[in-house]
């Protein structure tokens, strides 16, 4: 026959030993070996569990991998004289610094005790070094020779509030 005949193929044995019978005498030797018995109930929830938490796991650690990839690099430290005018700085509120440089600038507002005192706690070296970098910039350097005694009265003036709202030792 060619492989375009209708005829059907040979139909298959109905039974291993080809007598007809479901029910083989001749015991043929395995192949695959048997399937084990069924796991009972508490060693398939163990089992769950355990994949459970390595999926959870492995979930965790890639998303924190991909975000630290996608998170912003912490800002560099400054370094040198930025570094110390960035500690001087800090020393001082944002309303205490804008009000005690606003007064040696431009003589409109009044310092506080409040803020001389930060002021003197921060030091006339960062009073310095913040007035000479300010005078540095140059919409400022025109006024230097004006600026800088007046920040000298201004670093007096704070000394003496501070020591009047000080507690008698």
């Amino acid at each position: 026959m060619n492989a375009f005949s209708s005829s059907p193929p040979n139909p298959p044995p109905t039974s291993i030993n080809g007598t007809g019978s479901h029910r083989s005498s001749l015991h043929l030797p395995l192949l695959f070996p048997p399937l084990p018995p069924p796991l009972s109930t508490m060693a398939r929830s163990e089992n769950f569990g355990f994949v459970a938490f390595l999926l959870i796991a492995s979930g965790v650690a890639l998303l924190s991998i991909a975000r630290a990839d996608y998170e912003d690099a912490p800002a560099p430290e400054p370094s040198g004289p930025d570094s110390y005018l960035a500690q001087c700085a800090s020393k001082l509120t944002e309303k205490c610094g804008e009000d005690i440089f606003g007064n040696i600038f431009t003589k409109e507002t009044e310092l506080t005790p409040e803020c001389c005192k930060k002021l003197v706690l921060a030091g006339i070296g960062c009073h310095e070094a913040m007035v000479n970098f300010i005078v540095s910039i140059p919409t400022f350097a025109k006024n230097a020779s004006s600026t800088v005694p007046r920040s000298k009265q201004v670093w007096n003036q704070c000394v003496l509030l501070t020591e009047e709202t000080l507690p008698p030792a």
